[in-house]
């Protein structure tokens, strides 16, 4: 898995936060995973941007922020550096094999 530098944000002081990384998971089949995001406060701290795992690079995905904060959230799992290169190889594989299956964006 390559570093994808768009994903590590910078405090007030400047120094370096490491995204949260969590997998949208299947609520019956928590090892269904739907959707890997990546959770990053904002420069300044005061808000939280989500970026989702798609076609081999992050995309940012502010919908999930109001997901998970709203009334119900989805089943979301914290992933380990582990999991999460298992994940995102998972993940990167099935986009790779269904690239063509896509819809007109």
């Amino acid at each position: 898995m390559t570093w994808d530098p768009t994903l590590v944000a910078l405090t007030a002081a400047g120094q370096p936060v490491n995204p949260l990384f969590m997998a949208e998971v299947d609520a019956v089949d928590p090892s269904a995973v739907l959707s890997l995001i990546a959770v990053i406060p904002n420069e300044d701290g005061s808000e939280l941007r989500a970026f989702e795992r798609k076609m081999g690079g992050w995309v940012e995905a502010p919908d999930y922020i109001r997901d998970i904060q709203g009334l119900t959230p989805p089943p979301l799992v914290e992933l380990d550096v582990e999991t999460l290169k298992a994940v995102v190889e998972q993940i990167d594989s099935w986009d790779a094999k269904n690239k063509s299956q896509e819809g007109p964006a």
